[in-house]
């Protein structure tokens, strides 16, 4: 990232410059990094139990996409919910694990699961704030070999299975013939990301499937109830990413991530056809009437907004 975006970004008036140093808080205080600079129990919680520890590692740095993501939805609950098209969203749990083939010990991690009132529709978002920035397929071409094995999906059709199997590879090779040209390089740890979860968001959605990974899914998400995971009919999934204004070099690496995953949503439609790829700018046109606290309002403005809008 470059040190005008970087230093835009910490330039915010809710910021303690004091407690900031080369673009971070000081050790293990992400809480200067959160709206009132306070997270609730349970909202802690649910960042400690997740995969990446945000909380532990990432989360002091301005440019986290947890935090960012926390301090966009945070606010959702049954006493303020959230309308997105016309469902109406009670419930926000940050950091979920779903699983995604038989023995892999590595599940899908979403950023945010939003649940429905009605408890049957869950908007799943993946959160990407500058990751894309640093081109990478590391994590891609370090995939587990385990998905390209028909026999460790959960799902009994498998001709889907194969569907699934085509599309992790045609995505790999993609990646690793593009990493052996610098000029080609791209961020393909996120089209990574996308592919779990799609194949988790299966899972959560086939017969087949939904049995045999009820108990760990379960197990592994104590913010999300049984009757929930039942009541679940419908998934729509967005991947959202931050769009940073033309004036800063990021833009180009925004447009060229935006354009991937639109290309991946294509590749993938007939697997998982509830995909779409938002930006951050369209989504607090939808979010800015909806939030009461005018505090809050304030204060994702200044944070973040008034620095997105490609």
């Amino acid at each position: 990232m470059t040190s005008k975006f970087l230093t835009a970004l910490s330039a915010s008036r809710f910021i303690n410059k004091t407690s900031l140093k080369n673009y971070h808080f000081k050790a293990d205080d992400y809480t200067q990094n959160v709206f009132g600079h306070e997270m609730s129990e349970n909202h802690v919680a649910m960042f400690d139990s997740g995969s990446g520890k945000e909380l532990k590692t990432k989360a002091t740095a301005v440019y986290s996409s947890s935090m960012l993501a926390y301090n966009f939805f945070h606010w959702i609950s049954p006493k303020v919910t959230f309308k997105y098209g016309e469902t109406i969203y009670d419930k926000v749990v940050f950091e979920v694990k779903i699983p995604t083939i038989s023995k892999s010990p590595a599940p899908a991690n979403m950023d945010v699961v939003l649940v429905s009132k009605d408890k049957s529709k869950w908007l799943l978002i993946e959160s990407k704030f500058t990751e894309y920035v640093h081109r990478s397929a590391r994590e891609m071409l370090n995939l587990s070999l385990g998905y390209l094995y028909q026999d460790r999906y959960f799902f009994n059709v498998k001709s889907q299975n194969a569907d699934i199997v085509r599309l992790v590879k045609d995505w790999y090779d993609k990646a690793s013939q593009d990493s052996k040209d610098v000029k080609k390089k791209k961020y393909y740890d996120g089209i990574k990301q996308l592919l779990c979860h799609i194949i988790a968001m299966k899972n959560l959605m086939d017969p087949s499937a939904h049995s045999a990974i009820e108990k760990k899914f379960l197990s592994q998400n104590q913010f999300l109830t049984r009757e929930e995971f039942h009541e679940l009919k419908t998934i729509e999934f967005i991947t959202l990413i931050f769009d940073p204004l033309s004036n800063f070099e990021e833009h180009n690496a925004y447009v060229e991530y935006k354009s991937l995953c639109e290309d991946f949503g294509v590749t993938a439609k007939n697997i998982f056809s509830s995909f779409d790829v938002v930006t951050y700018s369209q989504m607090w046109n939808r979010m800015e009437d909806q939030i009461d606290d005018c505090k809050l309002r304030e204060y994702l403005r200044d944070r973040y907004m008034q620095f997105a809008g490609a």
